[in-house]
């Protein structure tokens, strides 16, 4: 039986913290209560990888993390802490632009009488006459034509072989084109592939990718020996037991992810969590045979807890107004879907019409491309599972339902025709045929770029809620929505992960629960902005930035705003870090600017608009005084939502630098490198006092060292009630008072042990937040605990009775965990 987790601790690797890195802080993770150390991916990557989702070999480990013997050393250092590792693997893709991945390289050299040719998704049958037998190569910065009217593509030679070169790019010359060396150009279009530029990549792209990252193709891991020679070295890694489990990486774009975790399963029995993205209100099919997911579900239902639902109209009409933009969230989804199909997209969307066109319904090809995308506009979740033998009752009834909207809107198209499309989704007698598997994987790209990467750059009354597995249409969730979350998963999924930041997360759980602050001050909110926007006027230039883009900046600057005053060094870093996070979200937006085609002029003038604001002493001052007066509300979210994941059904997820306040945006921001020295003084300085006592760290939020504090003690009672929170049952617990709202509660208990657990929240419209008087407010216990002793987690206090009352609770912190300590005869 494999080992599951109570916690694990995620560490970004790179040339920069590698794995002797990781051995020199084994000691401060196992101090803190660390169970696992969750890694990001180890095999060879690209060189100077930041993140290690490049991967390039998986036949040997990345050399600039470290070695095989430093694994070993890894993973023997902390078995002796009766630590574990959990590993982040990419089954879904490889890099393909570098020298290093000779699998592709053999694929160029070879085309499709390579041994390789069938590891890639490369469509060798290609329409195009120019590709047919062959591969594209979309990395030229122009036109080939161009390219080789300027002399960009030239022979040279390395190690007595002749390569095809741009700039610093080497391409291999197949062995029959050799006699062509002097015939140039000719020579550039007898290899295995034809050499193009990126633009002409969205169209006529013929294979599988991640998302659109040309340079990321898409392996066939549902082909045996593909599974075999990407497994090999893990699963050798796995017996030897240097590891311990597993999280697979958009498992989502796999031919058959269940199939794919089945045989994982199969092969090695290990604890087993995939990224899967869940959709408002969708639930995880529970035939999955993983422990769960990587916790985005979490994240989403515990962030709605700290927003005021009865302010939602104020936020959206504020942002509305503001920004002079009503479009509704559902129109702007569309246009952001339409935009990503319509051009990054193109070659995806071509390739699935082929494939449409292979089931020879008798549909033409226009009017296939039309009922193609509105399919893939309409879509309401990531993806469906079809496969042979498994038709889940929630994929057919999503499916039944999409089809039958789209033949309302295509009723030219005669009825025998759509039955016929329709039983290619719904007669289990056709699974797995070309078109619906494609469509499948198709799917998840479209909503991640469309939706994540896109509609949320586009529409935001509320930054905090524009995060990956969050939406808008999360608020006006609460206290109840949360506690069935809870209930499910410690029913279906106890084993899945919690998450509040991950390395893709768009804002840190610091950042989310300072602006979740908003929705408690509406009108301050909305005074605050229009005043940010009234100083800033004379900053603009040609009408840069706009009503939309002022607001998102403004959001970004409260969300982080530093807890104190910086040097001016440290001031020019965060400018940088602001223009940055800017200019990716506005490429990410693609309105006014974009990756492919960037507006270097309008991204100029939106980093001299924020130049000017932070040099602006006055401008500083207004945020800085707003910033300060809700900064504790905010801090003391972040210390609620701590506790929640340290308690709920699950296992908590620590993500790197997060024990202490984590003010980032996404990456690169929330991947820099942590100063591990600055947290381990300050765990060390926490306890090495004399007659140490918890309550002298309360009058120091700003410190982080009671964020550090409460996560070492929820840590530690996790490993010591290791049954309690695996197996333990979820048990909401009802409130009364006047400030009922303003807390929330529930017991997990086993036969022999329990515990509750009480979080504040709402705390802005406080006189004073750490002060509270919680009033009549009490926590109203079952029958069978009512006559029971508890002990506080975290400040030792007791408390007995049938009611527990939040101000003996809340003393100190408005966060608690109570031990139950003994049964009163």
């Amino acid at each position: 039986m494999h080992r599951v987790p109570v916690s694990t601790y995620r560490l970004q690797l790179n040339y920069l913290f590698g794995l002797r890195d990781c051995l020199g802080l084994l000691d401060y993770f196992q101090e803190l209560g660390v169970d696992f150390l969750y890694l990001s991916p180890l095999f060879a990557a690209r060189k100077k990888s930041l993140h290690g989702y490049d991967v390039v070999d998986f036949s040997s480990i990345n050399s600039e993390i470290g070695s095989e013997e430093d694994l070993k050393k890894l993973s023997e250092e902390l078995k002796k802490r009766e630590m574990g590792l959990l590993l982040d693997f990419v089954p879904n893709h490889m890099c393909v632009e570098s020298l290093d991945n000779k699998w592709w390289q053999d694929i160029l050299f070879r085309g499709e009488k390579s041994i390789y040719s069938k590891v890639f998704d490369i469509d060798w049958q290609s329409e195009k006459k120019e590709l047919k037998g062959k591969v594209l190569v979309p990395f030229l910065g122009i036109p080939l034509e161009k390219a080789l009217e300027k002399g960009e593509i030239e022979v040279k030679t390395f190690d007595n072989t002749p390569k095809l070169c741009y700039f610093e790019s080497q391409y291999p010359i197949c062995e029959e084109s050799t006699p062509f060396l002097k015939a140039f150009p000719e020579l550039v279009f007898r290899q295995h592939y034809l050499l193009s530029d990126f633009h002409r990549g969205f169209v006529d792209l013929n294979y599988r990718r991640f998302f659109y990252i040309t340079d990321l193709a898409a392996l066939r891991v549902e082909v045996p020996q593909v599974f075999d020679a990407v497994h090999e070295i893990l699963f050798k890694w796995i017996d030897k037991g240097w590891i311990q489990g597993l999280r697979i990486d958009h498992i989502d774009g796999l031919y058959d992810p269940k199939g794919y975790v089945n045989k994982l399963k199969e092969k090695k029995d290990i604890y087993l969590v995939a990224e899967k993205i869940l959709g408002f209100k969708e639930k995880l099919s529970t035939d999955w045979s993983f422990s769960g997911t990587t916790g985005y579900e979490f994240l989403a239902q515990s962030q709605t807890l700290f927003l005021k639902k009865e302010n939602k109209n104020a936020i959206l009409e504020t942002y509305q107004t503001f920004t002079n933009d009503f479009s509704s969230k559902e129109k702007i989804e569309r246009e952001s879907r339409k935009f990503v199909l319509d051009h990054p997209f193109q070659s995806e969307v071509n390739r699935l019409i082929k494939e449409f066109s292979a089931l020879d319904l008798g549909i033409d090809n226009k009017m296939a491309q039309e009922i193609i995308m509105e399919l893939l506009l309409s879509f309401p979740i990531y993806r469906t599972y079809l496969r042979k033998g498994d038709y889940q009752e929630e994929d057919m009834a999503i499916l039944k339902q999409v089809l039958n909207e789209l033949e309302k809107k295509f009723l030219s198209l005669p009825k025998k025709q759509w039955e016929a499309f329709k039983s290619c989704f719904l007669d289990q007698e056709k699974a797995e045929n070309a078109f619906v598997m494609r469509f499948q994987q198709t799917t998840p790209s479209v909503m991640a770029k469309g939706i994540e990467d896109t509609a949320i750059y586009r529409f935001f009354p509320l930054l905090c809620l524009s995060e990956v597995g969050l939406s808008y249409d999360y608020y006006g969730q609460d206290k109840d929505d949360f506690h069935e979350h809870n209930l499910w998963v410690n029913s279906s999924f106890p084993n899945s992960l919690l998450a509040t930041s991950t390395h893709d997360s768009k804002y840190s759980a610091d950042v989310r629960c300072r602006l979740s602050v908003l929705t408690e001050i509406p009108e301050i909110w909305k005074e605050t902005l229009f005043s940010f926007s009234e100083m800033s006027a004379g900053y603009k230039k040609n009408g840069t930035p706009d009503k939309r883009e002022e607001y998102f900046i403004y959001q970004t600057l409260i969300g982080l705003w530093p807890l104190h005053d910086l040097k001016e060094d440290e001031w020019q870093f965060f400018h940088d870090r602001i223009c940055q996070f800017l200019q990716k979200a506005m490429r990410e937006a693609k309105l006014k600017t974009y990756w492919i085609e960037p507006n270097l002029v309008y991204e100029n003038e939106i980093e001299q608009f924020v130049s000017n604001l932070l040099r602006d002493k006055t401008f500083k001052q207004s945020v800085y005084s707003f910033v300060r007066k809700i900064e504790t509300a905010g801090l003391l979210n972040s210390l609620s939502l701590l506790v929640l994941t340290l308690t709920s059904p699950g296992v908590t997820d620590i993500y790197q630098g997060s024990e202490s306040w984590n003010f980032s945006l996404v990456d690169p921001d929330n991947r820099q490198k942590i100063d591990f020295n600055k947290l381990k003084d300050s765990l060390s300085e926490i306890f090495k006092v004399e007659n140490f006592d918890p309550k002298n760290l309360i009058g120091d939020l700003e410190s982080g060292k009671i964020k550090q504090y409460l996560l070492k003690k929820g840590l530690h009672f996790r490993k010591k009630q290791k049954d309690l929170f695996l197996k333990g049952s979820y048990i909401p617990l009802t409130l009364s008072g006047s400030k009922a709202n303003q807390a929330l509660s529930f017991l997990r208990k086993t036969e022999e042990k329990a515990f509750i657990t009480t979080v504040g929240r709402f705390f802005q419209n406080e006189s004073d937040p750490l002060k509270m008087d919680w009033e009549d407010t009490a926590i109203i216990l079952p029958q069978e605990e009512s006559h029971a002793s508890f002990k506080g987690l975290f400040f030792n206090e007791e408390i007995e009775g049938n009611k527990l009352y939040l101000k003996d609770l809340f003393q100190l912190l408005p966060v608690s965990i109570l031990e139950k300590s003994f049964q009163k005869k």
